[in-house]
């Protein structure tokens, strides 16, 4: 049996690179910049995806980079 696919909502920021916003990463919220555009990614699904860390990750000394598409991406944490 064929999954049904989600509609995409439309984007809710036009997201710059360095600023912190809300991200939902393998059903968590999370919260943290973004380092950089991942341009593989990107191209491999024709939208964007950006490299983000999380800094309410408190249990770990580093920095763990997670791949967000921009659909997953919001500045208040209710819209994610």
């Amino acid at each position: 049996m064929a999954k049904n696919k989600k509609e995409q909502l439309k984007p809710q920021v036009a997201p710059s690179i360095g600023k912190k916003y809300n991200f939902d990463f393998a059903g968590s919220i999370c919260f943290g910049p973004i380092v950089s555009k991942c341009d593989s990614l990107s191209e491999l699904h024709g939208y964007e995806y950006y490299w983000m860390t999380n800094d309410l990750d408190t249990f770990s000394n580093k920095k763990s980079m997670y791949p967000i598409s921009i659909y997953n991406i919001s500045k208040n944490r209710e819209n994610v």
